[in-house]
């Protein structure tokens, strides 16, 4: 057992049925195309991963921290194209002025009916059980809490894939994990 990586390639096959979590960066993406994001190869890749997982029937799960998270860097990248590069850190506009979110109401909007329509998305829950176990892989296993958590509501929902552009996104021999992380190269 344990989490295994798997670099991305035009080979990688799914089969119907195979339950998939996709990480923010991954949802991020095949949804949002702005090569501020991440580099045009990763959305690239992205892109061509999302088709072959459409093609394979494969369930796509997503769970409400990627739904925070996506907002979080939607608007970032809305309120710095509007604002200029380096605007977000400098004017800290969720802490200084918040009511800021209502200007990209609509393209928040469209972003979040446009997961919540397509039947192809699952969202799961957090439960206590969720994060109970997220503590301990943070704390035993030294996992970040967002990766903790994320991991944690894969695996309690049966989730065998998990699709990350994250490089960072620890890998290693956990004891009750069987996870494969499909990841990119820089």
């Amino acid at each position: 057992m344990g989490i295994s990586r798997i670099r991305y390639n035009d080979t990688l096959r799914f089969t119907k049925g195979t339950r998939v979590y996709l990480d923010t960066n991954f949802l991020l993406a095949i949804r949002i195309d702005d090569d501020k994001l991440m580099s045009s190869e990763k959305l690239t890749n992205a892109k061509k991963l999302f088709k072959k997982l459409l093609v394979s029937k494969a369930e796509l799960v997503l769970s409400p921290l990627v739904l925070d998270e996506s907002w979080y860097i939607h608007l970032k990248l809305l309120y710095e194209k509007d604002n200029g590069r380096g605007s977000w850190r400098r004017d800290r506009p969720l802490k200084n002025k918040p009511c800021f979110i209502s200007a990209y109401r609509k393209e928040l909007k469209e972003f979040t009916e446009s997961l919540f329509s397509d039947p192809r998305f699952e969202f799961v829950n957090v439960t206590q059980e969720v994060a109970e176990k997220a503590f301990l892989y943070m704390v035993e296993n030294c996992f970040g809490p967002r990766d903790s958590f994320h991991l944690a509501m894969a695996i309690q929902s049966g989730i065998n894939k998990f699709v990350t552009i994250d490089r960072d996104f620890k890998t290693g021999e956990e004891e009750d994990i069987d996870l494969t992380v499909i990841k990119y190269s820089s």
